[in-house]
């Protein structure tokens, strides 16, 4: 996840800030945070900050100086201790609670916890109120870096009522007591926030100037949600129940979508679109009924469309609607066995570079269990690329590198992350193959049998290597006749007749390290109808 010119990265149990050059600086968790190396972390970004879930609990954000802090502290669980004590100014019966609170160097406030149990009531005459008992935030201790500092802060109710204001910070985490007499004029204008913690989130989606997520758990089919510009407050009436799908064979949400005036909430068989500011406006409909997603992280956004992994095929989702872009195309990658381990679609996931327009998706192939090929679906022209493999590495994640321009890198099992290069080679030491194979062509329907003259093919001319053509003529279960080659270094080359049949079909391959291969089209003349069958 980029944050400015740093990307937060997980690699097993440890996050590490990765600049644009390469270099990585290793983050220091939260000593009560739970990091897991087997859990996929998920991201979102929250103004200046990245927020982590799904593999770390609790929650955390993060800087782009490599600070990792609570997303939501857990509240104070014992009541603050009151007592009217020496000369002052208040009259009256109070009541007193407060939160955990870290401020950045502004005294911005960059997180708050729920409320503390509420204390006794306390009933001064012409007097001040003592708090004590205040207890410390653990986990971040008390040396914070000092871009933050971690405090208290206290609500006081005004006499003789049960509404609270902000009353004074305790502008520290190592002071336990306060004493203070303010009035209830002097009191801040507006009464208490809405709070509440949140102790885990497997998915996470900023939306509307909220946080939405889904907590770790039974409660699966719930998304909860921020108050506006509050990532830290997740009240509990902040919910919606997502219906259930009859026999969905994987309860609850599995992903969520964000786009500008939309949220799309996936289940394993179904799209449920959420849209409204507020309360007072939120709405969700079902767009469809089968048509879901396995897993997160196969979602990815570019230009207010979100593209995912359903089971039938990638899906574009907009205004318009959802659309299966691989209908008609490339839908049996999806549909059938031969290609990739449609068991394990739910280990899939994906990239879109915003440099090309391209979304990648990693898959598992036939026979496999381990993520190993990779197609591509180009976004500007509606076409599809691949399969694809690598000998130089097993992916493990896809994402951008922080940089003036992000730049596209591919997280690889052994603890490198590559990036492309101009370079035509794998690893350096490895040809990039092209393998290439046409659909059977026929000039007539029904298929009459025709004389195929001449092939010509084009290229852009390079100084090295050849392009390897194998020529089908007869039907298509026939085999492919001897290789033929065009010298790269000639940009339109002859390579000869090709026969009699009613179908043609070409393979075209290329093995060359460090050679690139642009074909740019190809020409059968003349091609001559003999007759029917």
């Amino acid at each position: 996840m980029a944050i400015s010119n740093t990307t937060l990265v997980q690699a097993g149990a440890a996050f590490y800030g990765m600049a644009s050059d390469g270099s990585f600086t290793a983050m220091t968790a939260p000593t009560t945070a739970t990091v897991s190396a087997t859990n996929k972390p998920r991201f979102t970004v929250d103004g200046a900050f990245a927020v982590v879930v799904n593999s770390v609990a609790p929650p955390l954000i993060a800087d782009d100086s490599g600070i990792l802090l609570f997303l939501s502290p857990a509240a104070p669980t014992v009541a603050p201790t009151v007592a009217a004590t020496v000369s002052g100014t208040l009259t009256g019966t109070f009541f007193v609670k407060y939160t955990f609170i870290i401020l950045d160097t502004n005294s911005t406030l960059i997180a708050e916890s729920d409320f503390s149990p509420v204390s006794a009531s306390v009933s001064p005459s012409s007097k001040k109120i003592s708090v004590s008992a205040l207890q410390l935030m653990s986990g971040l201790g008390t040396s914070i870096d000092p871009r933050y500092t971690v405090q208290r802060r206290l609500y006081r109710t005004t006499n003789g009522t049960t509404t609270y204001f902000k009353w004074l910070d305790v502008a520290d985490n190592t002071t336990t007591t306060a004493v203070d007499d303010a009035s209830d004029a002097s009191l801040a204008t507006f009464s208490a926030p809405t709070l509440g913690s949140i102790a885990s989130l497997s998915h996470v989606a900023n939306f509307g100037g909220r946080l939405f997520g889904v907590a770790i758990g039974t409660a699966r089919d719930v998304l909860r949600y921020t108050e506006t510009a509050a990532r830290w407050a997740w009240p509990a009436a902040n919910i919606f129940t997502m219906p259930q799908v009859p026999g969905d064979p994987q309860a609850g949400i599995t992903a969520l979508m964000p786009r500008r005036d939309a949220l799309g909430i996936a289940k394993a068989n179904m799209f449920i679109e959420l849209r409204g500011v507020s309360d007072a406006n939120f709405s969700t409909v079902i767009l469809s009924s089968t048509v879901g997603t396995l897993n997160q992280e196969t979602v990815a956004s570019f230009r207010d469309m979100v593209y995912f992994l359903s089971r039938d095929g990638v899906y574009s989702w907009s205004d318009a609607g959802l659309t299966n872009l691989a209908e008609g195309k490339v839908k049996a990658w999806f549909t059938t066995d031969t290609y990739f381990n449609r068991d394990l679609f739910s280990s899939a996931f994906a990239y879109i570079d915003i440099n090309t327009g391209r979304y990648y998706l990693f898959l598992v192939s036939a026979g496999s269990t381990t993520v190993d090929r990779w197609v591509e679906y180009n976004i500007e022209n509606n076409t599809w690329w691949g399969p694809h493999i690598t000998a130089a590495y097993t992916p493990t994640s896809a994402f951008a590198i922080a940089a003036p321009t992000p730049t596209f890198a591919i997280g690889e099992t052994v603890g490198f992350v590559t990036k492309e290069s101009a370079t035509r080679n794998d690893n350096t030491t490895s040809p990039i193959a092209s393998d290439v194979i046409t659909v059977p062509m026929t000039s007539e329907s029904p298929p009459q049998t025709q004389y195929w003259g001449e092939l010509y093919t084009e290229v852009t001319p390079q100084t090295t290597g050849n392009l390897g053509i194998e020529v089908k003529v007869g039907e298509p279960a026939d085999v492919y006749a001897s290789k033929r080659y065009h010298p790269l270094k000639d940009g339109v080359f002859n390579t000869g007749r090709m026969g009699v049949g009613r179908w043609a079909q070409f393979r075209f391959t290329h093995n060359g390290l460090n050679e690139v291969l642009e074909l740019i089209g190809f020409e059968i003349n003349p091609v001559n109808k003999i007759g029917r069958r």
